[in-house]
């Protein structure tokens, strides 16, 4: 039996044909990152706007540790070097399933994410991939929590 098989405290992930741990396996997510996605596919079938805040607090995590970490060029060119080994590793896998990354249209279209949940899964999957600020996903994932829950007061 595979781990993938069980899950402990629910069904909030083993509903979904790609796990959320397999796309941030595939495609070598961060802590940050893969604890976004996490909550953001199971908000819906366990924590609410709980989820949601969880998921826009690792978000702002993210982007804050990055900016204290004074990012320089040297670790730019560093997590840059090391994205690329992730890539090699995938494609020399001996198993053709484990070869590639799992693109997030694969993932949204195969475990048939709700229009809006999709969207904030491709500004994260942007984001992993420096195509968009942490600040615009940060502001992308706080509207779609306006949007899902509009009589909550608002935190700073």
């Amino acid at each position: 039996m595979s781990a993938l098989d069980r899950q402990i405290d629910g069904t909030h992930y083993k509903q979904f044909p790609i796990q959320p741990v397999e796309l941030i396996a595939a495609n070598g997510y961060d802590y940050f990152i893969g604890n976004i996605l996490k909550y953001v596919c199971r908000w819906r079938f366990k924590g609410g706007l709980s989820d949601l805040q969880k998921a826009l607090h690792y978000a702002e995590l993210r982007r804050d540790i990055a900016l204290h970490r004074h990012e320089s060029p040297v670790v730019d060119r560093v997590e840059r070097i090391i994205a690329r080994l992730w890539h090699w590793r995938m494609c020399i896998a001996k198993s053709p399933e484990k070869r590639f990354p799992i693109s997030m249209n694969t993932f949204v279209e195969v475990n048939d994410i709700p229009p809006y949940d999709d969207h904030i899964l491709y500004a994260l999957d942007q984001w992993h991939r420096r195509m968009i600020s942490a600040d615009q996903f940060i502001v992308t994932l706080r509207t779609f929590i306006r949007v899902q829950f509009p009589d909550v007061e608002r935190s700073p």
